[in-house]
């Protein structure tokens, strides 16, 4: 990647899109098409994903995947039901909803009698290292719920 050649995005990064202001389409099958054109640019073209997705919301996308040995076993990739206050606060709603589906998966390594080893979380957001302090300050007191849960599994 040191000798790839840069390219802009396709789309004004300020250009803000919302469902207000959208009028009835006249041909509806031309507009199925277009949508399908730019579902197929979102999988294809990962680069232009951003000129295509709604923005609007503000609702951070979480994401995790969860591995047995080397082997993919689930993945997950979704809007969070609620609007974050941080990025921070963001990472952690992702690491307690990926912490618990690693003890669901726990569980059901168990009920099979498949033995396995402690699993690791990694985590790739420099905020989430607060999981390991265990003072929580004024500005994170709002996400008290995910940090702990996180911190005792």
């Amino acid at each position: 990647m040191i000798d790839c050649n840069p390219i802009t995005t396709p789309m004004m990064s300020s250009c803000k899109l919302s469902k207000v202001g959208s009028d009835n389409v006249a041909d509806a099958t031309l507009y199925r098409s277009v949508v399908g054109s730019l579902q197929y640019a979102t999988i294809t073209r990962p680069e232009i994903s951003f000129a295509v997705n709604k923005v609007y919301d503000r609702r951070s996308t979480s994401g995790a995947a969860l591995f047995f040995g080397p082997n993919l076993v689930s993945w997950w990739s979704r809007k969070q039901q609620v609007v974050a206050r941080s990025s921070t606060e963001a990472e952690y709603r992702s690491l307690a909803q990926a912490t618990a589906d690693v003890l669901w998966v726990q569980t059901l390594l168990k009920e099979l009698t498949v033995p396995f080893s402690t699993p690791t979380i990694y985590c790739d957001n420099q905020s989430a290292v607060l999981a390991h302090n265990p003072v929580l300050h004024s500005r994170t007191k709002h996400m008290e719920i995910d940090v702990f849960f996180v911190r005792e599994k």
